[in-house]
């Protein structure tokens, strides 16, 4: 028979009782493999080492489009204008941004004025037009 701590169980349900309490040794031991709490880890996890079943399928034309520019739901319409006077309206910054060498960080410091920021590269001005 070994003792088990009580006093924190008592504490946290407010209770008296007793601070140890004597447990047979069948409490301490460890718990099998194929105890359902030990199967999220290590190789008593089924899916252990093994690739998942959607890893190198690669999106649909489809797909991609739904998700970027227009076709996203929560893509905002946006006025750039450049220092040379001309403006131009997109449909999504962030992919505008990567097909045209300009840091999309960047340029949305230029909407928010973050850090005093005017401009970036040759973009003066930055304008959400609508959703």
């Amino acid at each position: 028979m070994k003792e088990l701590y009580m006093g924190a169980l008592n504490a946290t349900f407010g209770i008296e009782g007793p601070k140890w309490m004597k447990m047979p040794d069948e409490f301490f031991e460890p718990l099998p493999s194929n105890f359902t709490g030990y199967r999220l880890f290590g190789e008593a996890n089924g899916m252990y080492g093994k690739e998942p079943w959607n890893k190198g399928i690669a999106h649909s034309q489809e797909m991609k489009d739904k998700v970027t520019g227009e076709g996203n739901g929560k893509s905002k319409f946006w006025r750039i204008t450049f220092s040379d006077g001309r403006q131009i309206e997109k449909c999504g910054l962030t992919n505008w941004c990567k097909k045209n060498g300009y840091n999309k960080g960047k340029v949305s410091e230029v909407y928010h004025k973050k850090n005093g920021r005017t401009k970036h590269k040759d973009i003066t001005k930055v304008e959400c037009i609508g959703e």
